[in-house]
């Protein structure tokens, strides 16, 4: 069985044993409305030149991502914070670019799994 590059659901079942499918609707759902805002403000910051900005919105993203499993979004996050305080513009915009896509992505899986019977 090959692993899912968008979520690990590894993660998803160790928090329904922490806490079970209340603790995962919930984290899901904090997780889908406040994502949303932190992707845009992290693609106004790329656009701006805000690195300081940018570093800190890819970091939240981070912290989310790990809790949820969602391993393509957090090794985004994670490369852009890197780059954004190491100054390294480079590829930025495409990095973020790259965010969009996989928080699309993730998205319409995170609304899947909070769909279904738990």
């Amino acid at each position: 069985m090959t692993q899912d590059p968008v979520l690990d659901n590894s993660a998803l079942e160790r928090l329904r044993e922490w806490g079970g499918p209340q603790l995962v609707a919930q984290i899901i759902d904090v997780f889908l409305e406040t994502a949303p805002g932190r992707v845009q403000r992290a693609r106004e910051a790329e656009r701006t030149g805000d690195l300081k900005m940018l570093a800190h919105q890819a970091h939240s993203l981070k912290t989310s991502a790990g809790y949820l499993g969602a391993t393509e979004m957090l090794e985004l996050v994670a490369d852009i914070e890197r780059r954004a305080r190491a100054e390294e513009t480079a590829e930025l915009a495409e990095l973020v670019h790259g965010l969009e896509q996989a928080y699309t992505r993730l998205q319409g899986r995170l609304a899947a799994v909070r769909g279904c019977p738990e």
